[in-house]
């Protein structure tokens, strides 16, 4: 019995020896995958390569949700319609639950059209043409808004094609969470590689790091718009799909330069063959605690080469309040 129970202990010790090999080797790789991004990739390889070290687990399954609560929800959407692209179904799915949703829209939209920059347009009558894209896509979120259900709208008014977390940006943020206090915040993912995309994720980043972090409370989930995600949560969308192709539809702005109905219901269809067999359809999101959320986007940042963001002044300079974002209930048309 004794010798059988040295060799017990020996095979243990020697399983726990190889665990800790296995754990050493998992580390110098990821350190050695992560100086290589730096070193040699372009922007674009560094940021796939780090992706795959940062979010991959080997057979891990992101985990199937059919239900969402109420509660307060903030949805950060760096152009009208990213907000029903990304994860209008979940949005309108949260409303049904008697959600408080909020939707906040970064920038103004104004390049919405890129039919107005291959004309010889004078000054004057560009900015003209671009207020009308203004106007039209802001008619097209109230509409589509009406339809998912939610409650409150505010247009930051940014300029469209160069948000960056000035002091305005930031201020402008923190004062709709420090408002708002949601439970969850919903914005386009870490690795969305869209410019007002990253930069809505900068300015986010530092109207918590300015006056908020430590106080706020909630949790972050990062939708996917232009490149697909590394998703640890996949939500079941079929019960409002059809609510979110007629919210889709109202950008019609937007859906004479490309076929995004097409695109993103395919997308969501591809998302159910990890949960129901394909027959489904369903949003994809990277979700993570506010604090684990901060912390990956510091990594990100580094391990792409992108300088952190530095606003031009800190928290203790503040907009007026003639500039303060409103908080605007959706235009109910007539019967």
């Amino acid at each position: 019995m004794v010798p059988q129970i040295r060799k017990l202990s020996i095979l243990i010790r020697e399983a726990g020896t190889r665990i800790m090999i296995n754990d050493l080797v998992q580390a110098l790789r990821v350190r050695v995958l992560r100086r290589l991004a730096r070193a040699l990739q372009p922007g674009a390889g560094r940021q796939a390569l780090y992706s795959h070290v940062l979010f991959t687990r080997l057979n891990a399954s992101p985990e199937f949700v059919t239900e969402v609560p109420g509660g307060r929800v903030l949805v950060l959407a760096p152009h009208m319609d990213d907000e029903v692209f990304g994860c209008g179904g979940v949005l309108a799915k949260h409303v049904q639950a008697g959600a408080e949703a909020t939707v906040v829209y970064m920038t103004d939209g104004r390049r919405g059209d890129p039919r107005l920059y291959g004309r010889l347009l004078g000054e004057k009558e560009l900015r003209n043409a671009e207020e009308g894209v203004v106007a039209q896509r802001k008619r097209e979120a109230e509409q589509a808004s009406k339809l998912l259900g939610v409650q409150n709208l505010i247009f930051l008014d940014l300029p469209d094609g160069d948000l960056r977390p000035s002091s305005e940006a930031v201020e402008k943020l923190r004062m709709v969470l420090e408002r708002t206090k949601p439970e969850r915040v919903y914005l386009p993912s870490l690795l969305d590689n869209h410019a007002d995309h990253w930069q809505t994720n900068c300015v986010f980043y530092e109207a918590m790091k300015n006056g908020l972090n430590g106080t706020a409370n909630f949790s972050c989930w990062g939708y996917e718009i232009w490149p697909p995600l590394y998703a640890n949560r996949l939500v079941d969308i079929g019960d409002v799909m059809e609510t979110k192709k007629l919210a889709i539809d109202q950008f019609q702005s937007q859906l004479c330069h490309m076929d995004y109905t097409r695109c993103f219901i395919s997308l969501n269809s591809y998302r159910s063959m990890f949960c129901q067999r394909g027959a489904g359809y369903a949003e994809a999101f990277f979700s993570s605690p506010l604090e684990e959320y901060l912390a990956l986007f510091e990594r990100m940042s580094e391990a792409m080469g992108l300088p952190m963001p530095q606003p031009s002044h800190r928290s203790g300079s503040r907009i007026g309040e003639e500039e303060r974002p409103s908080l605007k209930r959706p235009i109910r048309t007539r019967e």
